[in-house]
């Protein structure tokens, strides 16, 4: 019978000693250090196969160093630098040799500023950086800033020789290298340094050198790793240089269009908000270039500000997404590509899976929203989501829905229908961005002649502030009310009703409480329109707080009755009508409510109010009993017809 064997990788065991290493460091001896680094960089731990195993060896090693390493400092450089002098050639020797440069680069640290073997240690750093791993010339980037503070009189030397080699080498990996450690050394040296030796002066330079494409790639090599190493502390010189990105875009030669790519999305994403507003206006207006090559290099630029910080993103999508889905209709065939190219970026940065798998349908809408924005709400209306929007996922789904509040009856009510469950899939910082076309989008909808379309908008609307506080949308209500009080078409005010009483209801009955007494004040009101607008909100409050409505019947029914007597037509059937609805919800739960006021309407001296009060009885008691007043009205004319 054969033998079963456990072929999983025990690696937990490996990760177990290099954290005992770790907690050792304190009780190696000068003794212990070398034989423990040489088995460390000889026998495999930091090349291990495992990644979690190679960290913690890493951490293990440079803690040990960074505490003991003063104790033998020229044997360990000895061999730090026969290793790195090995080269590379397999994916565990260049895990092994980036492990390396970071403990050569922190037992330098050891050597105080003006040793003689700084600037030693520092040339094997640079020379280390033509390795063709980027992940040993990022390790030497980090390294360098220490060495080079400690070793300032050669500061001008290394930036020249780093210059000389990113601009001037024919082989990419050195020229990258190259730019990795003129990075490590400015932010060694300080920003400073930027001016200090013409660094930037230089670039420009080069950038426009017509006759040398390996100059134009080694400068835009430079702008994408400055960026990367010095991050946000980069950024002046960024607004700076976008003039040369978009020369770069449309640059002849393939690979200096592809650094100039590279160079953008690193640049771009570490922009603060300053710099966003900065930098994007320079590039819309590209768009409006004449020249097909600028507009071109302008597309491009834009489409990298996909790769803006999440949030950034979210802020400039309105801004950047319209101007950009109007180039997709250019003359020239190179800009239309380059449009659909950028707006294809902006689709492969979403993160929601959702929205990611529905990119192609939203990108069509936004770039011919005629004929494709109702394709994209159907699709929306069917995803069954699981994961939160992101801030871009949902910049962009609200360019769509922006598009199809504004459009016909049906389109409105599917966008309306999105953004009601929106409320309930986003973040509260995300949503309030976009709350302003929203709203607006919403206050249109509630007003369609339509009354699914108004109804859907209504609940939206008191979807979103249930779920973001009226102190997102403080001015929603006192808005509603306002075009109740107004003489504009009583299908606005029947429309603003029904918003209003989604609103309240999506923020309970305490904010009932407190809006009843304006509702009853202004229900007596000598103006028809602001009677009949405020009597409308019976019609639709009891649906919306369902039977948590029932203990303000005793306030409300009073008005209503009232309202059954009022001099103006259409204000008696909307008393008759929020009347009738009052009967069909409570007649059994508020009986003892409803009767003895109706009671009272069967007395009173307006023959109005008795007739009235006579309807509702009789739908009272065609309710209790479970018998249809039509059928019975039917019954009563086939009678008076055959008496006739």
């Amino acid at each position: 019978m054969p033998i079963k064997m456990d072929l999983s990788d025990p690696w937990q065991s490996r990760q177990g000693i290099a954290l005992a290493f770790n907690q050792l460091t304190p009780t190696y001896t000068s003794e212990q250090l070398v034989p423990l680094m040489q088995f460390m960089v000889a026998d495999g731990p930091l090349g291990d196969k495992n990644v979690n195993v190679r960290d913690s060896m890493l951490d293990a090693a440079t803690a040990i160093i960074a505490a003991k390493g003063n104790l033998q400092v020229e044997t360990l450089m000895q061999l730090f630098e026969t290793t790195l002098e090995g080269g590379s050639g397999s994916s565990t020797q260049d895990a092994v040799n980036e492990a390396v440069v970071i403990l050569y680069g922190a037992l330098a640290r050891h050597l105080k500023a003006g040793d003689s073997r700084v600037p030693k240690v520092v040339q094997r750093l640079l020379t280390t950086l033509n390795t063709p791993s980027e992940s040993v010339q990022y390790a030497v980037a980090q390294c360098l800033p220490p060495l080079v503070q400690a070793s300032s009189k050669e500061a001008g030397q290394y930036v020249q020789q780093m210059m000389d080699t990113m601009l001037t080498s024919k082989k990419y990996a050195a020229k990258r290298g190259a730019a990795y450690g003129l990075a490590g050394i400015v932010k060694g040296r300080g920003v400073s340094a930027l001016r200090e030796f013409r660094i930037m002066s230089n670039l420009v330079s080069a950038t426009e050198e017509k006759k040398d494409p390996y100059k134009r790639q080694g400068a835009f090599l430079a702008y994408e790793l400055l960026s990367l190493v010095l991050g946000r502390i980069f950024e002046p010189y960024v607004i700076q240089i976008v003039p040369q990105l978009l020369s770069g875009f449309g640059d002849a030669t393939i690979d200096v269009r592809e650094a100039c790519l590279d160079a953008a999305k690193t640049c771009f994403a570490s922009l603060s908000s300053y710099g966003v507003k900065q930098v994007l206006p320079t590039l819309l207006e590209g768009l409006d270039e004449q020249q097909w090559r600028s507009k071109k290099g302008a597309c491009d630029s834009l489409g990298a500000m996909a790769y803006l910080d999440p949030e950034q993103l979210a802020v400039s999508l309105p801004e950047i997404i319209p101007p950009l889905t109007e180039v997709l209709n250019d003359s020239h065939k190179e800009v239309r590509a380059s449009a659909n190219r950028s707006l294809q970026r902006f689709g492969d940065v979403i993160s929601n899976p959702e929205i990611k798998s529905q990119v192609d349908i939203i990108l069509k809408a936004l770039s011919d929203p005629t004929k494709y924005t109702d394709d994209a709400l159907d699709a929306l209306i069917k995803v069954n989501f699981i994961h939160y929007l992101d801030a871009p996922s949902l910049a962009l789904v609200v360019r769509v829905l922006e598009r199809g509040l504004g459009d016909r009856s049906a389109t409105k009510r599917k966008a309306s229908q999105i953004i009601g469950s929106l409320a309930h899939l986003t973040e509260r910082k995300d949503l309030i961005t976009h709350l302003p076309i929203l709203v607006a989008g919403l206050r249109v909808a509630i007003v369609d002649p339509v009354p699914t379309t108004r109804a859907t908008a209504s609940k939206a609307l008191g979807s979103t502030v249930e779920k973001l506080g009226e102190d997102a949308m403080p001015d929603l209500i006192p808005s509603l009310m306002a075009t109740l009080k107004s003489d504009t078409g009583a299908g606005d005010r029947l429309g603003s009703a029904q918003a209003l009483s989604e609103v309240l209801a999506g923020l309970g009955t305490s904010r009932l409480e407190e809006t009843l007494p304006t509702i009853l004040q202004n229900i007596s009101s000598s103006k028809p329109a602001v009677r009949e607008g405020f009597m409308s909100l019976f019609i639709y409050l009891p649906a919306c707080f369902g039977n948590s409505f029932s203990n303000y019947l005793s306030k409300i029914i009073p008005p209503i009755l009232s309202g059954l007597a009022d001099d103006v037509d259409t204000i008696r059937e909307t008393a008759l009508r929020a009347g009738r609805l009052l009967v069909k919800n409570f007649a059994t739960r508020a009986i003892d409510l409803l009767l003895p006021e109706l009671e009272r309407g069967l007395a009173d001296d307006s023959y109005r109010i008795r007739l009235s009060s006579v309807e509702l009885v009789g739908d009272l008691l065609f309710n209790l009993s479970g018998i249809s007043g039509s059928a019975e009205q039917e019954e009563a004319e086939e009678g008076a017809n055959e008496a006739g």
